[in-house]
C-alpha cells in the first residue's frame, strides 16, 4: 500500500457530449503506463510500463481535445474504490524524471497525464506544472512538459471540452499517469495498479 483511502471524485466513466470526429483516435491507456517513460525504449529504473504514443506531423496552429475519456482505475490492491478520468481527490507533487518534467495538482491524483515530444527527447526537463486550477480552457504545454488531462473538461464530467494547443515542434503524443509513492518524490509504484481508461481523441487544424 503506498497511499491511505481518500474521497473519490464523484463521476468516474465519463463523456464528453461532442460526438468522435471521422479523425478522431481511440488509445487504450492501461493504469500501469508510465508518462515519464515517454520517448525511452525502458521504464528502467522506474517501474510501470512505456505509454502508448500518437504520431503526427509537426507543424504550428494544431489544437488537441479529447471526444471522451472513458474507465477506471485503481492505484492499489483491494480494498481500493476504482476513480476515473480526474482522478483520487489526493495531492500530487512528482519529480521531473530526466528529460521528462514532474507535475504538482494540490488536489488530485492518478489522473490522466499527457507529454508532448519532437522526435527526439529535449536536452532538459521543463518546469513543472502546477495545476493548481484545472479548469482551464486552453493550456500550451511545452516540450517534455507534463500536462493534466482528466477527462478533457473543464468540469468533472461536465463543461466545455478542454484545447491543447500542440508545440510546433511535437510529432509525438505520450498519455499516461504520474505516479508515485504516496504521488510525490521520484516516478514510481506503478505496479500494483489496475484498470485502464480509453480516451478518443483529436489534433487537428494547423499546417503540417
Amino acid at each position: 500500500m503506498r497511499c491511505p483511502p481518500v474521497a473519490l471524485l464523484p463521476v468516474f466513466g465519463l463523456m464528453c457530449a461532442v460526438p468522435p470526429s471521422p479523425a478522431a483516435t481511440t488509445v487504450a491507456v492501461d493504469s500501469k503506463a508510465n508518462v515519464f517513460a515517454a520517448g525511452r525504449s525502458s521504464t528502467s529504473p522506474m517501474d510501470g510500463t512505456a505509454p502508448p504514443s500518437y504520431s503526427f506531423a509537426a507543424g504550428p496552429g494544431k489544437v488537441l481535445t479529447f471526444q471522451s475519456v472513458t474507465g477506471t482505475l485503481l492505484c492499489g490492491p483491494s480494498p481500493w474504490t476504482p476513480n476515473g478520468p480526474d482522478g483520487l481527490s489526493y495531492p500530487t507533487d512528482i519529480n521531473s524524471y530526466n528529460n521528462i518534467s514532474g507535475i504538482i495538482h494540490p488536489r488530485k491524483s492518478m489522473f490522466l497525464a499527457g507529454v508532448f515530444l519532437a522526435d527526439s527527447l529535449p536536452t532538459a526537463a521543463p518546469a513543472r506544472l502546477n495545476f493548481t486550477d484545472d479548469a482551464f480552457t486552453t493550456l500550451s504545454p511545452a516540450i517534455g512538459q507534463t500536462f493534466f488531462i482528466g477527462d478533457g473538461l473543464t468540469g468533472t464530467g461536465a463543461g466545455t471540452p478542454q484545447q491543447f494547443a500542440v508545440p510546433a515542434a511535437a510529432t509525438r503524443l505520450f498519455l499516461g499517469y504520474a505516479d508515485a509513492s504516496y504521488f510525490r518524490g521520484n516516478p514510481g509504484s506503478y505496479s500494483d495498479n489496475s484498470g485502464s481508461l480509453t480516451a478518443v481523441f483529436d489534433i487537428s487544424g494547423g499546417t503540417a
